[in-house]
């Protein structure tokens, strides 16, 4: 009988042991937990405020401490006012790093243990290579990309908008006076890189306020980027079903699709007034394309007849009188539109 009681005392103690053994061990992580998110916190800071000094003090604690792959609040923002309100800080600082386009601390946090494949929830399923190739006017995006795939990044990574590193190499400065020589060539390298070593160049639709494409080379176009799509034609990127034609016309799908640059370069002028399946010709297309005073001009200057109907009965001056009532339309669109149809009266 004592030695049964005895036995469980001991039993009973050594449980009591560990139950505190295990609340120990669990305040510990909990303060580690503390410890990088204070730390993850005023990197951030440091980074959003260009204090490298600071952030390299923060990355010289031992690494399972020092928060280079936490995240400050440990939730992402889900709820879209506490994400405009935290999104400077509520980030993994490589991720932030990338963002603003610091170099000198990517390669830092690099150094220092950050994962370069770590997985934002809170910000679109974006990896750190995906948030650096979607800032097309940084001056460091295509050297922090490089940057980020020499060091293991997932160049195969797809975020829950369909958007991957292929794709979004293509951006490029809105301003055309920025697309310096030196940014097409480091462009053009990487999206050849990428061109070559991705698992799949079939590119998921993808539609966005602005942009919207259905294949690699719908894409390249649609970003008025000449260099890539030049670069595609010339090496057997292309076929006839890789341009998803406007109903089988191409004419029209490129009036509709293209800038005016790439638009004149593979416009063929004998199908000026061709017509799709619905009856549109390149013209009605061009009114309600990306570029459309550029194109319609050309066009109209070029012999385009305004009076062809579509399947619908109409044409194109009606195209261009029900672009005028939309309120998103170009000031000068607009202006253009009101000129052709004066004409007409």
């Amino acid at each position: 009988m004592q030695k049964e009681e005895g036995k469980k005392l001991i039993i009973k103690n050594l449980v009591k042991k560990r139950k505190k053994e295990i609340t120990v061990i669990l305040l510990i992580l909990l303060v580690l937990k503390l410890v990088n998110c204070v730390n993850a916190y005023n990197m951030n800071r440091a980074i959003y405020f260009r204090d490298n000094e600071k952030v390299e003090s923060i990355l010289r604690m031992p690494r399972p401490i020092n928060g280079v792959n936490t995240r400050p609040f440990i939730i992402p923002s889900f709820i879209p006012a506490l994400g405009e309100l935290y999104a400077d800080v509520n980030q993994y600082p490589l991720h932030s790093a990338c963002f603003r386009d610091n170099y000198e601390v990517v390669q830092m946090l690099v150094e220092h243990g950050a994962n370069v494949n770590k997985i934002d929830f809170g910000y679109m399923l974006n990896s750190p290579l995906l948030v650096k190739l979607s800032e097309e006017n940084d001056k460091n995006r295509f050297k922090i990309a490089k940057f980020l795939i020499d060091n293991g990044a997932n160049i195969n990574h797809r975020n829950w908008r369909g958007e991957v590193a292929l794709t979004l190499c293509l951006k490029q400065y809105y301003r055309p006076e920025k697309r310096t020589k030196e940014v097409k060539r480091e462009q053009m390298e990487l999206f050849i890189y990428l061109l070559k070593n991705c698992k799949s160049l079939d590119v998921p639709e993808y539609k966005d306020v602005f942009y919207h494409y259905t294949s690699l080379l719908d894409a390249a176009i649609v970003y008025d980027n000449r260099e890539a799509v030049q670069y595609l034609m010339d090496n057997g990127y292309y076929s006839e079903a890789d341009i998803p034609k406007l109903n089988g016309s191409q004419a029209s799908y490129l009036a509709k699709r293209a800038r005016f640059g790439i638009f004149k370069k593979y416009f063929d002028i004998k199908d000026i007034n061709s017509r799709d399946e619905e009856g549109k010709t390149p013209l009605h297309n061009a009114v309600l394309g990306f570029d459309r005073e550029a194109i319609c001009e050309f066009l109209i200057e070029n012999g385009a007849d305004l009076n062809i109907k579509d399947n619908n009965g109409k044409t194109v001056y009606d195209y261009m009188a029900d672009s005028i009532k939309d309120m998103y339309i170009d000031p000068e669109e607009k202006e253009y539109f009101e000129k052709v149809l004066e004409l007409k009266e």
